[in-house]
């Protein structure tokens, strides 16, 4: 007697880790599928741009994308990824030179309910790139721009929810200088 897919689902997913899952996927194909819907992070690196269309389809489930060792054009790569259909949440794109703003366009268009975006380290980060964000992406709660000083009463103002440098800002000096700001 078989176990359900979904029993198995559910005791694969207590791993950690998704590099546990590459063993498991070797097992047979029926591991292979469930772990592959089960994998929620890609990391996509130089050697990794030319499988990425494939990698796209292989994991229908991934919530977050993480740019790694790339030097390659993050704009065409981020409207490729926008035609996945990924209920993608979160996206770093940091330690660049460019800011990838026409990419992240194109993804606003199709997926609006990102809720993370770490663009730390990039060199070309400006005001208004900060403004297209906001109304971009309204759903957004964690932005890192390592630059805190740069449109931040823009950003007060557009996200009712900000998280900032990976944790809540809900104390009441911060509320104070959102409302400041609000008021300028």
């Amino acid at each position: 007697m078989e176990l359900p897919e979904e029993c198995w689902e559910s005791i694969l997913s207590l791993l950690e880790h998704h590099r546990y899952f590459e063993p498991l996927s070797l097992v047979c194909k029926r591991f292979l599928s469930i772990t592959n819907r089960l994998r929620r992070t890609l990391t996509i690196t130089d050697p990794t741009l030319e499988s990425l269309p494939n990698l796209l389809l292989l994991f229908p489930n991934l919530t977050t994308v993480v740019f790694r060792d790339f030097h390659g054009n993050l704009d065409s790569v981020i409207s490729l990824i926008s035609q996945s259909g990924l209920p993608l949440k979160s996206l770093h794109v940091s330690n660049h030179k460019c800011f990838p703003l026409l990419g992240l366009k194109h993804l606003a268009s199709k997926m609006r309910n990102l809720v993370e975006l770490n663009c730390s380290k990039t060199g070309s980060l400006k005001d208004s790139d900060l403004i297209e964000i906001g109304n971009c992406f309204p759903s957004l709660e964690v932005v890192d721009i390592s630059y805190p000083d740069y449109g931040c009463g823009f950003l007060f103002i557009k996200f009712q929810e900000l998280f900032w440098f990976g944790y809540r800002q809900r104390d009441p000096w911060f509320v104070l200088v959102a409302q400041e700001f609000a008021q300028d």
